[in-house]
């Protein structure tokens, strides 16, 4: 059999004679179980995989052997879950630290999606991870190192909610320029800019705030900037404008937009949620009659809902989910687009926000709800 990249990961040492095996069976299955255990395997554990090997070898050749073992201890359930134990005196229902083994595991998942690399292990295993020093050391390593973009492409993927930009398709009637090319370039804008701010050590702020993004030439065409050719992303100052930080993110702005036009109440929820941290409103009763959502900033049900949008900083406003800004749309609503939100000082919304008129009573229930939800629901 060749000599391939993993069975060099795998067979660190040959025997030369038949003496000499069950020493560098140990050797192996000693090194291979403290990385896929996490953490040093006890003496009980290497014995049940040197009973594999034993087996395996009676049949066969030490590789044979060596086989077994592994076969065995890819469906441990010390490899499969990440176990982590209460202490034996921890009371019911307090907190404790965890064990530096195991604050190991919880680092190498987050930051690398993987499991924790020697060096971690070696300063888990002497209990030096929880010093500050070291912790601080260790997070820096990892954070340097390449297996750190999982770290974005995971983490901050799930948070942005920017990786479901690939299951959103904007209506090509309206949008005829929207392809597969610049749905890739959005994401890959995101994915660097999130990248930059991390490795970079920037502060939580300038998420929101920074002067640059991340654009080739069919992103920076799309969003209007001159002088950038060709299809490496490179990093771009941002004079002004609205683009700056995650909120003029095209990504960002699709994701979070109907198919055929911008969604200010969709936006105000994800801000909502995946910025402020708060959880959005119940949800709204419906008519018993016509069954349409209530929508009366007035009416009690609601009136929670629209006071938090309110207080909420404004939306992202960009015209539809292609991301071209128009700032004449602003505080307008235009023809078959739905309902748009502007501030107006003699609005009776909470939070001073006015609906362009879209709502009207209905007359059942005697509360706002959606034209052309029901025939019921106009007047």
């Amino acid at each position: 059999m060749g000599e391939t990249p993993s069975r060099r990961a795998i067979f660190d040492c040959r025997p030369l004679r038949d003496a000499d095996e069950q020493a560098c069976a140990i050797r192996i299955l000693t090194r291979l179980a403290t990385a896929a255990y996490r953490r040093p395997a006890r003496d009980r554990e290497l014995q049940t995989l040197l009973d594999f090997y034993a087996a395996g070898r009676e049949k066969g050749s030490f590789d044979e052997g060596i086989q077994l073992a592994l076969e065995r201890l890819l469906v441990d359930p010390n490899f499969l879950f990440r176990i982590e134990r209460d202490p034996s005196r921890a009371a019911p229902g307090t907190p404790y630290d965890v064990s530096d083994l195991e604050l190991a595991s919880r680092l190498s998942f987050f930051l690398w999606s993987s499991v924790p690399d020697d060096e971690l292990l070696a300063a888990a295993a002497r209990g030096q991870l929880r010093n500050p020093g070291m912790l601080e050391q260790q997070v820096r390593r990892m954070l340097a190192d390449s297996r750190a973009t999982t770290l974005v492409d995971g983490f901050a993927g799930q948070w942005l909610q920017v990786r479901n930009i690939r299951t959103v398709y904007p209506d090509p009637g309206e949008f005829p320029h929207f392809d597969d090319n610049l749905r890739e370039a959005l994401l890959e804008e995101t994915r660097l800019f999130i990248d930059s701010q991390i490795r970079e050590d920037r502060g939580v702020p300038e998420l929101l705030s920074a002067d640059y993004t991340f654009l080739n030439e069919r992103l920076a065409r799309h969003y209007g900037v001159p002088n950038v050719y060709g299809s490496r992303f490179r990093r771009v100052p941002l004079n002004g404008g609205d683009r700056g930080g995650l909120l003029g993110h095209g990504s960002i702005l699709t994701v979070t937009s109907y198919p055929n036009r911008t969604s200010p109440v969709l936006r105000g929820k994800w801000i909502l949620e995946n910025i402020l941290g708060t959880p959005r409103p119940r949800r709204r009763p419906r008519c018993p009659r016509c069954r349409s959502e209530v929508r009366a900033a007035g009416t009690p049900p609601c009136a929670s809902g629209w006071r938090r949008i309110g207080t909420t900083p404004p939306a992202p406003r960009a015209t539809h989910p292609s991301i071209h800004w128009d700032s004449r749309s602003r505080g307008s609503t235009r023809p078959g687009r739905g309902a748009r939100w502007t501030r107006a000082p003699s609005s009776t919304l909470p939070g001073r926000f006015r609906a362009a008129p879209r709502l009207k009573g209905c007359r059942d229930c005697g509360r706002c709800c959606w034209t052309g939800a029901s025939s019921s629901c106009a007047r």
